[in-house]
C-alpha cells in the first residue's frame, strides 16, 4: 500500500537537529542520560545490524497494515542504509540518497548531526513538541523509556526499550498522527477515519554485529564526481540523474 509504505519511510529518515528539552516532564535527568548512552553506542562502535519497521492503526493495534525492512552498516556518524528500493550513504561531507527505483540520485550536505542516530530522532522530536511526562524503568536486563507529548501535539507518544548491558536498543515505537504521515489531499479525512486519529509505527532493531567498513564504503567518489558543470553519477549509477537538495552545493553549480 502506497500510503503504508510512505508513512514508514518518513519515519525511517526524519530530519535531525540539535535540541533541548521543553519543561514538564518529569524524569528528564535520567531520559537525557539514557538517550545519551544509547548515543554513545551508536556513535562511537562501528555496528551493523537489521531494522524492521511495521505500520499500524492505534484502533487496531494487533492488524500490521504495511512493513518494510532495511540494514544500516554504521562507523564513527558515517552510515550505510538500505532499505526498500533506497539507499543511503553519508559522510562528513555528503549525504548521498539513491532512489533505485526512479534512478534518481539526491546529494545534499550533512546537516550537522548524524542521521544514523536514533537516539537524536527522539531528540529532534523532544526539540519542537514539547512533552507531558516521561519515564525511565528497569527491569531485569532491559531498560525502558516511555515520553508523553501535550494535548494537541503531533505525537502522542514515544517508547524505547533496550539492553542495559550492551546499551543496543531493540525496540523504537511512535505513536503519531495518522495525517501527519500521509501528503496532503482532498482523501485525507477518509484515511483518517479509515485507519484512525493515530498511526503506530515500530522499529524492531536485531542481528547487531561489529562492523568493519570497506575503504571505498563511504566515499564519495564511488557514487558521483563533481565536474566545471555540475556533478555526474558513476559506475552502478551512471545512469541515474542527480538533484541537489543544498543550496550551496547548487550555487556551486552555478558559479562554475
Amino acid at each position: 500500500m502506497k500510503l503504508m509504505r510512505q508513512a514508514l519511510l518518513i519515519v525511517c529518515f526524519l530530519t535531525i537537529g540539535s535540541t533541548a528539552f521543553a519543561q514538564g516532564s518529569t524524569d528528564t535527568a535520567r531520559l537525557f542520560l539514557a538517550i545519551k548512552e544509547m548515543q554513545d553506542v551508536f556513535m562511537k562502535k562501528s555496528l551493523s545490524f537489521d531494522v524492521h519497521y511495521t505500520y499500524t492503526s492505534e484502533l487496531q493495534p494487533g492488524i500490521i497494515l504495511d512493513s518494510l525492512s532495511g540494514h544500516m552498516d554504521l562507523s564513527e556518524g558515517r552510515y550505510h542504509y538500505n532499505i526498500s528500493n533506497t539507499e543511503m550513504i553519508a559522510n562528513e561531507r555528503y549525504v548521498i540518497t539513491l532512489f533505485k527505483e526512479d534512478k534518481i540520485m539526491y546529494l545534499s550536505k550533512p546537516s550537522g548531526t548524524p542521521q544514523a542516530d536514533p537516539g537524536q530522532q527522539v531528540l529532534q522530536v523532544l526539540k519542537t513538541m514539547g512533552i507531558s511526562r516521561c519515564s525511565v524503568d528497569e527491569s531485569g536486563s532491559a531498560k525502558a523509556i516511555r515520553i508523553n507529548f501535550n494535548s494537541g501535539s503531533p505525537y502522542k507518544e514515544i517508547r524505547l526499550l533496550f539492553d542495559k548491558k550492551s546499551g543496543y536498543l531493540s525496540e523504537m515505537q511512535y505513536v503519531v498522527k495518522t495525517q501527519l504521515l500521509i501528503q496532503a489531499t482532498d482523501e485525507q479525512e477518509q484515511v483518517t477515519e479509515k485507519y484512525g486519529e493515530f498511526a503506530v509505527v515500530s522499529c524492531i532493531y536485531s542481528g547487531y554485529a561489529p562492523f568493519v567498513p570497506h575503504p571505498d564504503m563511504f566515499d564519495e567518489h564511488t557514487y558521483f564526481t563533481k565536474e566545471d558543470k555540475g556533478y555526474r553519477a558513476l559506475g552502478t549509477y551512471s545512469d541515474f540523474n542527480v538533484f541537489l537538495g543544498s543550496e550551496d552545493m547548487v550555487s556551486e553549480r552555478h558559479d562554475n
